[in-house]
This record gives C-alpha cells, structure tokens and sequence, in this order.
C-alpha cells in the first residue's frame, strides 16, 4: 500500500482455555508502515488483560482479499531464578536509530528490532546476547552483545540489528540472558523476510 486505506479489521483474544477475553471488529482506515515505499497497512491498539497465556486472532479484509493470522503470547513476566522477564517483542523499524518498540513479524527495511524487559535486584549483572538464525537451535548468523537501558531495577534491552547480508527467507530471533552463575534462560522469536520488490 502507497496510501491509507479503509478495511474491515477484527481481532480475537482467548485464554489458555479457549475463552474469548477481548474481541473487536469493524471497519478502519489504516496507515502504511512507510510512505517511501509500499509496505504492509499499520494496525495499533491496546487492551488490558489479566497475566497468563494468551492466543491472538486478527483478521482483514480489503474489498475481495482477506487475510487472518494467529500468535500465542504471554501477558506478564514469567519468573527465572530470581528475575522477572517479560515476552520478546519482535519488529522491523525503518532505519537503525528505532526509538518506539515495532511489532511485527515481517521485516521490510533491512534492519531488525528485538525488545523485552528484565526485572531483578542484580540485573545490572546479566549478560545478553542477540542472535539470528535460521531455526531456533541453529548456529547463529549474527549476534550481538546488547547493553540495557537500568531504570530503578529494570533492564530494557532495546536493540536493532542490521540485516543486509541475510537473505530472504524465515528467521528466528534468539536471546541468550545469562548471570554470574550460568545461562538463566533463552527466548526466541521468529521472523521473516521478504523477498525484495524490484
């Protein structure tokens, strides 16, 4: 898309039982991701929900196309050791100085965006590194050592990754978070590609 558009958006969000907790439909105008280029349309908003395990249902319809996509996610941190971790957020800013968090799981710009929090007495002790690869037990493409941002015993670890030398195809993001002691825990996330537009 090169334009705003108006299309038809619903979502459905159920618990680890299958019960629908949040739903919404009805129709609105939707931004591109980019004005530079054509991009995917860009679909915000917020809903406040319990902590616990959750699956996201989001459909669109443009005229005579739709198209549906489903995420299982977890609202609130999950608890390792004695830190409190949040879920690892994925996305594809447009250029590598990404302040706000980007979600998404198609990465169109040539750089890559993880995202998650830590919280902890001794989180200025962890040890965190980014990688790409291409399963989420492969070897790793790229990987970087990420620094967090402290804010009263809170560790952001917001880091952009550049993708120019991995081609097209899916990905996964791995977190590797360990302490003095040894490893703490893993998180991945996968995204995808795109095949360049010429």
């Amino acid at each position: 898309y090169t334009a705003l558009k108006t299309v038809t958006v619903g979502y459905l969000i159920t618990d680890a039982q299958g019960r629908v907790v949040k739903q919404m439909a009805g129709v609105s105008p939707l931004h591109p991701l980019s004005e530079a280029a054509p991009s995917p349309l860009q679909l915000t908003t917020s809903v406040t929900i319990a902590p616990g395990e959750y699956t996201l249902k989001l459909a669109v319809a443009d005229e005579d196309r739709l198209g549906s996509i489903e995420r299982a996610f977890q609202a609130g941190p999950t608890q390792s050791g004695s830190f409190s971790l949040s879920d690892l957020f994925v996305g594809g800013p447009e250029t590598a100085a990404a302040g706000a968090l980007t979600v998404g799981s198609r990465v169109m710009h040539g750089f890559l965006q993880g995202y998650f929090e830590v919280d902890g007495t001794d989180v200025r002790f962890l040890h965190v590194t980014y990688e790409i690869a291409a399963t989420p037990d492969g070897p790793a493409l790229a990987a970087d050592e990420v620094a967090p941002k402290l804010t009263n015993g809170r560790a952001v670890y917001n880091h952009v990754m550049p993708l120019r030398s991995v081609p097209a195809g899916a990905y996964t993001l791995r977190v590797r978070i360990s302490s003095p002691g040894g490893p703490l825990k893993t998180l991945t996330r996968g995204f995808q590609i795109p095949p360049s537009v010429p």
